[in-house]
């Protein structure tokens, strides 16, 4: 956006459902971000909502692909080449190892490596710029930036995460939220977010921190593909457990690496209990939100985007778990009777950050 200097009052499109720190840049720099609803079956912004929102002062179409998936950019493309728009792709909850530099086509692919994400350097992100010149003034820009101190390096917090992760400590942080009656889902998902807060901006006007740096390249080197067939496999064999009786958002994407296990349910805090009581982790997520139109576009109020984030919650999905795992956890939407009894029996949770 700096590089950019984009007039004040630009429109900067956004599919409906993105990290809300991406608003929050673009609200900083007097832009005004606008929603583009989403089709639930793919995940990709609706094609007749995004020409609908494009205006004279629209400049930019930002697009997420969401929790894994992986949509087709063809059509965006060819609306953001007719109307002399820039595309960015965010593609930091699809990255599947050091060869995905995202669609050579976008004029920006963006890449993150915080915490829970895959190959996590626990913080950092990697961007590919096709404009040189606009490349090089982001590097001119940013090594202006003061440096990243080590010690702003999660490592220790992180720490911490994982040490409440094992069983034991795990189940007794989970009953002590449960006695004082604290939202233990918004404290997890909080704790994984490296930055927010009203100095968020100047906080990541930052070059990174040589730890940093070393620990992202030695992920990018040691990055190996069997992490990520393991968990889409894992996700492939939930999703034909599951069935036709819940829904799936992004189920008609064929190309999906299952970052998240996102399913739709009218009442999900309700699963969510009782899948704990089951032993399985069972998530809202809490980075995500949804952008809201402009006061004078009521119009382009993305209403399936609102859908999703109000009935979306994440399963446990990942390499590790059993097949007898998932088996389970199926069984319980199968059941259909939430929330249920508890069951000795079963593992319990833990509290998962993302491994290389």
């Amino acid at each position: 956006m700096q590089s950019l200097q984009l007039p004040p009052k630009s429109e900067i499109l956004f599919s409906a459902v993105t990290m809300e720190g991406m608003v929050q840049i673009v609200r900083h720099h007097d832009l005004i971000p606008v929603p583009v609803d989403l089709d639930l079956r793919s995940l990709a912004p609706k094609l007749e909502a995004l020409e609908h929102a494009i205006t004279p002062r629209t400049k930019m179409i930002v697009v997420a692909h969401l929790f894994g998936s992986r949509f087709p950019l063809d059509p965006i493309l060819d609306v953001a080449r007719k109307n002399n728009l820039i595309l960015v792709e965010d593609c930091a909850q699809a990255y599947v190892g050091p060869d995905d530099t995202g669609d050579p086509r976008a004029d920006v692919s963006l890449f993150s490596f915080g915490p829970v994400k895959t190959a996590t350097a626990l913080g950092g992100a990697l961007l590919r710029v096709r404009d040189s010149k606009v490349r090089d003034q982001m590097r001119s820009l940013q090594a202006g930036y003061p440096v990243q101190t080590a010690w702003s390096y999660p490592v220790i917090k992180v720490a911490i995460i994982k040490g409440l992760s094992t069983r034991p400590i795990y189940s007794c942080f989970l009953w002590l939220c449960r006695a004082i009656g604290c939202d233990y889902d918004r404290i997890a998902n909080r704790s994984t977010l490296c930055y927010r807060g009203p100095d968020f901006v100047r906080r990541i006007r930052r070059q990174p921190a040589a730890p940093l740096l070393a620990v992202l390249q030695r992920q990018l080197r040691r990055f190996t593909p069997r992490t990520v067939a393991a968990r889409t496999a894992k996700g492939a064999l939930l999703r034909e457990l599951l069935g036709d009786q819940i829904d799936c958002p992004g189920r008609g994407q064929t190309q999906h690496s299952r970052w998240l296990f996102p399913v739709l349910v009218d009442d999900p805090d309700r699963w969510i209990d009782a899948l704990r009581r089951r032993g399985f982790d069972a998530t809202r997520g809490g980075s995500l939100c949804v952008v809201g139109p402009p006061a004078e576009r009521s119009d382009l109020a993305p209403v399936e985007a609102r859908d999703l984030l109000s009935r979306v919650f994440f399963l446990p999905c990942y390499p590790e778990i059993t097949d007898a795992a998932l088996h389970r956890l199926a069984g319980v939407f199968h059941v259909g009777t939430a929330p249920l009894p508890s069951c000795a029996h079963v593992n319990r949770p833990k509290l998962r950050v993302a491994q290389p």
